[in-house]
């Protein structure tokens, strides 16, 4: 079975270049994080890879959940990196491949006379879950710890990006979304009610703007 391609930032600029600009829009709303999460340090493994082992049905219902713990963590082992990345704390994000790519979409805004908008990206467990939550995504997420620290860094990187170029707006997307595994259906994909919360958080943080385009209230 064929692998889904990694996409990140720098394939939405290939596709903002080539598809969105033809199409003069007014305003640019970016979503990005987990997928790029490599980019702060190249020994991370690829977040895309093989699926992990499917569940497999036994007449002993506990011999059955045993098979997949061990299946789980040979899973694991086998994605690990040989060399343990850097802790995000330690890593100059702002120097970083992500950074570049955020700097270059900003700047692809400006020239074209966009309203770029970024959006702080939200997981389904951060710093602040509950250990058993922990425990229970550790299963199928590899370096999950790293990764929390990785999107809290992401965010950090995301305010540096806004206070470099005043055009840029953030939105916060995670109160009420980051942490809250129920709005997810995995670590990162949501369920209907967490689009709409991070569709509401997106249109509250732009809501001035489009007030200001239309001349009415919303």
């Amino acid at each position: 079975m064929r692998e889904c391609p990694l996409l990140r930032l720098e394939h939405s600029l290939v596709r903002l270049a080539r598809y969105i600009l033809p199409l003069e829009p007014d305003m640019i709303l970016c979503y990005h994080g987990y997928n790029g999460f490599g980019l702060l340090d190249a020994s991370l493994p690829p977040v895309v890879s093989a699926s992990p082992p499917l569940y497999e049905e036994r007449p002993i219902h506990l011999l059955g959940n045993l098979e997949q713990i061990l299946r789980i963590h040979r899973f694991n082992r086998s994605r690990a990196p040989e060399v343990h990345p850097p802790h995000p704390d330690t890593i100059n994000v702002m120097n970083t491949k992500y950074a570049q790519d955020y700097r270059a979409l900003a700047q692809i805004c400006s020239t074209n006379h966009l309203h770029l908008v970024l959006g702080t990206f939200s997981m389904a467990v951060n710093s602040h879950s509950e250990p058993d939550v922990l425990n229970f995504y550790s299963q199928t997420v590899n370096m999950l710890p790293w990764q929390i620290k990785a999107n809290e860094a992401h965010t950090l990187m995301l305010n540096q990006i806004a206070r470099e170029c005043p055009a840029v707006r953030l939105v916060d997307t995670q109160p009420g979304l980051d942490g809250r595994y129920t709005n997810f259906t995995d670590l990162v994909h949501f369920t209907q009610d967490g689009r709409d919360k991070v569709a509401e958080a997106f249109f509250q943080g732009i809501k001035e703007t489009l007030v200001q385009a239309i001349g009415t209230s919303l």
